[in-house]
């Protein structure tokens, strides 16, 4: 049953998607990828629909192959060893059958969600989209514009076709009159897909990176599909762009027909600025939008600055990885007046062939501020100068005696280990 929960979970991590599973898979060398094709690791789905509806399928088609092996004539208990083994192609043939709906469900919601929108004329659409700070940007624009408007945010990391197509479907009503929208992406046209459902008013470009560069396949391409949200903007919409990033800024040219905004956001502190572009240009007060500073909230796992056990400083920025972020941790614990500076991180995923370059200047950057790195997770072939760590168990063994007000632990990745050792330690 392990290796069965661990696929399905391995599925589930990755949205159920083909490109993002092997790009995870790819990682692996060959000795550990046939480690997890029949052996797995002990990891557990949460109890979705679709996960029980995927479990269920999974063992049919097991039961198939099972089936299939007996008929060969072959010994009962050899069948049963071989369909062990391919546990990864029944449970890969179950999420591929459940695609087929699942497509045909998400049309249907969208253009139901698109319909709806359309129909409140008055209106005003709020896109963000970027390689980082989505999150924290979308909830300062709409923390800040709250103190003049009735505003609907779509709810922490939702930034995908379907889950904004349910989301509005559920929560969007006439008594909203702003609706900022988070947009995310792992290829060329995903985004579009949203802004053809929401028609933005307004859209926030944060920061390009190389995030998901193996699924976008290039910078470039990276770059033209997060300004699908500009390119989408209705006829009198209008761009607000963070110009502190080459790759945004770099475009400013590029734009024909529209009104542009700029603002300037080297760190997650700084994306305030962003909300504070959005609300003058529509028409909040000094002291409204310095009420709505204060109402903003620092989203879970995002560069959270925890005191832990023993006076001990954490830093949660666990959510998610990419190299802007990153690098800003990284000079924000160098700042820091801290004997001890220890680093617990994943490396940098989803970068393809980029991966070993990335993760190499990022592990030289952090050997030289860092006091120890811990390593977990498969990127320690790529990320040079930290000690791999098999497990929370021996991670908080390593980290037991250290904890104390001249210590300081970064938490950098989403993990499970990280996520464990995180809550022991507050």
């Amino acid at each position: 049953m392990r290796l069965f929960f661990y696929w399905i979970y391995l599925w589930q991590l990755h949205e159920y998607r083909l490109d993002l599973a092997l790009v995870y898979l790819r990682q692996f060398t060959r000795e550990d990828l046939l480690s997890l094709v029949f052996i797995g690791q002990k990891r557990r789905p949460s109890p979705t629909i679709k996960a029980v509806l995927i479990a269920a399928l999974s063992a049919f088609y097991a039961i198939v192959i099972l089936i299939f092996f007996l008929s060969l004539f072959v010994h009962l208990l050899i069948a049963a060893t071989l369909t062990y083994f391919l546990t990864f192609v029944s449970v890969s043939l179950a999420v591929g059958t459940i695609a087929i709906p699942s497509r045909v469900i998400g049309l249907v919601v969208a253009r139901l969600a698109s319909v709806k929108v359309n129909k409140m004329s008055n209106l005003i659409v709020i896109g963000v989209t970027g390689s980082y700070g989505k999150t924290s940007t979308k909830d300062a624009i709409a923390a800040v514009l709250s103190q003049k408007y009735s505003v609907l945010k779509t709810p922490g990391g939702v930034n995908t076709k379907i889950g904004v197509s349910l989301f509005i479907l559920k929560n969007l009503n006439a008594e909203y009159e702003v609706f900022v929208v988070e947009m995310g992406a792992y290829k060329r046209g995903e985004i579009k897909e949203i802004v053809n459902i929401v028609r933005p008013d307004i859209s926030v470009v944060t920061g390009i990176n190389e995030q998901h560069i193996a699924l976008f396949g290039s910078i470039e391409n990276t770059i033209k599909a997060k300004f699908e949200i500009v390119d989408g903007l209705n006829d009198s919409g209008v761009a607000v762009l963070n110009v502190a990033d080459a790759n945004v800024s770099g475009r400013l040219d590029e734009i024909q027909g529209r009104d542009v905004i700029t603002y300037s956001s080297t760190s997650p502190h700084e994306n305030v600025n962003a909300a504070i572009a959005v609300a003058k240009h529509m028409g909040l007060s000094q002291d409204e939008i310095n009420a709505g500073r204060e109402k903003i909230a620092v989203p879970e796992s995002r560069f959270n600055v925890i005191t832990g056990a023993n006076g001990v400083t954490l830093i949660d920025d666990s959510y998610n990885s990419n190299p802007s972020g990153f690098r800003f941790a990284c000079g924000y614990v160098n700042d820091m007046p801290k004997e001890t500076k220890i680093l617990v991180t994943t490396g940098v995923y989803e970068l393809g062939k980029y991966s070993k370059q990335v993760n190499t200047a990022l592990g030289d950057l952090a050997s030289s501020i860092f006091t120890e790195i811990f390593v977990v997770e498969v990127l320690h072939k790529d990320f040079i100068g930290g000690e791999f760590i098999e497990s929370a168990e021996v991670l908080l063994s390593k980290l037991d005696g250290r904890l104390d007000a001249q210590t300081v632990i970064l938490f950098e990745g989403r993990n499970l280990t990280i996520r464990y050792a995180l809550e022991k330690l507050k």
